[in-house]
């Protein structure tokens, strides 16, 4: 009984005259796409505390400091709690391609507001308000820009503690 692999079909238990059993050594470089992930899950429970002390902090801030201060915390860990959503959503996103979707996504609910859309369902449901916010701020973009930079980079943290733990 042989094993299809790469094409070629091997079988382990026959040799014929002068075969032998190739070993093949994994290369000491890794594959230029390994490189941009983090092997790795990080698991939905782990997202959710994440995701839990990111809205915590974020609304905290926004009611504790003043709002020259609060209001920058608050748009930069909205886009945190993006990035946060978009992994625990896909368990396995890379934390760089993770954090271009959060500001993305980020980018696309302010940019919403120029139209009066956001606004327009704020009306029906004021609670849309803490998501979808009501001006538009071009501000918000640099420090959504940030917030999802912090998020690529505490999910990337997270993945290499688990990897290091690991081994």
């Amino acid at each position: 009984m042989g094993v299809e692999s790469c094409g070629a079909r091997v079988d382990p238990g026959r040799r014929g005259y002068g075969e032998s059993m190739e070993v093949h050594e994994p290369s000491a470089r890794p594959s230029p796409r390994s490189e941009l992930r983090i092997s790795g899950r990080v698991p939905r429970l782990v997202s959710l505390a994440l995701l839990a002390a990111v809205v915590l902090v974020g609304l905290g801030g926004r009611v504790i400091l003043p709002p020259a201060v609060g209001g920058p915390l608050g748009d930069t860990l909205y886009a945190t709690m993006v990035v946060v959503l978009v992994v625990l959503v896909i368990p396995g996103m890379a934390p760089w391609l993770a954090a271009l979707l959060g500001w993305g996504v980020s980018a696309g609910v302010e940019l919403l507001q120029l139209t009066g859309a956001s606004g327009a369902i704020v009306v029906h449901f004021p609670a849309a308000r803490y998501v979808l916010g009501t001006t538009f701020a071009a501000t918000d973009l640099a420090w959504y820009a940030l917030g999802a930079v912090l998020g690529g980079c505490v999910i990337a943290w997270v993945r290499a503690t688990r990897a290091r733990r690991a081994t």
